[in-house]
């Protein structure tokens, strides 16, 4: 029965954790005017292209986030807009880069 408390204690420090971590996730986000969608995609980007030195493209955000082509395209619209990334076309693809800002 020890065992069974303790695992709800763990689970319950978890789930607590994770609130904590949403919310001031959530509170960065709105400062710089970004939604949580926003910034999941914008640290995809930025992941892939950073630190796995790897080309992003719309549908990689499509099927990462299982998301439709529109809905991604509006959010990347909204993203160029605020100039967070950039659109660079390569062949027949748009690759996408976080820009400095």
């Amino acid at each position: 029965m020890e065992q069974v408390n303790r695992d709800d204690d763990i689970l319950f420090l978890i789930k607590r954790l994770n609130k904590l971590l949403e919310a001031d996730f959530t509170k960065r986000l709105d400062e710089h005017g970004l939604t949580i969608a926003q910034g999941r995609i914008l640290f995809f980007i930025w992941h892939k292209t950073t630190l796995s030195k790897e080309e992003v493209h719309q549908n990689d955000i499509e099927e990462r986030f299982s998301l439709s082509k529109s809905t991604v395209s509006g959010m990347i619209d909204r993203l160029v807009n605020k100039n967070l990334i950039k659109k660079t076309t390569a062949h027949r693809y748009v690759n996408l880069e976080v820009t400095d800002s």
